[in-house]
């Protein structure tokens, strides 16, 4: 299976953070990615709000990392919200009554292109690629 995940990073202000999830979130490409969105939380946001417009397939590994990070940001007074889920990941959140639970909802108009921070391409659970904002 030729699975790939890119994470494209953007700082909205000092404790939000736009998330961009591009390709397959999955088993093969969990661990990383879960790196790179701990690394969001760790440089003090506590609001994610995770654009899955171009997140073709996420299967029980990659849920399960959402609703993990949703906890640890509640726990720390944050919040996640997952936003423009469509088709099989649509699918899997309806099936698993998540998408109320992770307010997948409409984007505010904002690109994830805008200030870009950290940007990487996974593929078959390795980080290929990784560049940062000039």
């Amino acid at each position: 299976m030729n699975t790939g995940l890119r994470v494209v990073a953007s700082i909205r202000s000092a404790r939000t953070a736009q998330i961009g999830l591009i390709g397959e979130l999955c088993f093969d490409t969990v661990g990383p990615a879960r790196h790179r969105l701990l690394a969001a939380v760790d440089a003090g946001c506590h609001r994610l709000v995770v654009d899955a417009t171009e997140l073709r397939y996420c299967d029980t590994s990659g849920l399960g990392l959402l609703l993990s990070l949703r906890a640890r940001l509640l726990d720390e007074g944050g919040t996640l919200e997952l936003r423009h889920a469509r088709g099989q990941v649509r699918s899997l959140l309806e099936r698993t009554c998540t998408d109320e639970l992770l307010c997948t909802r409409g984007l505010d108009g904002a690109t994830a292109q805008e200030g870009v921070v950290q940007e990487g391409i996974v593929q078959e659970g390795v980080l290929v690629q990784e560049a940062a904002a000039p």
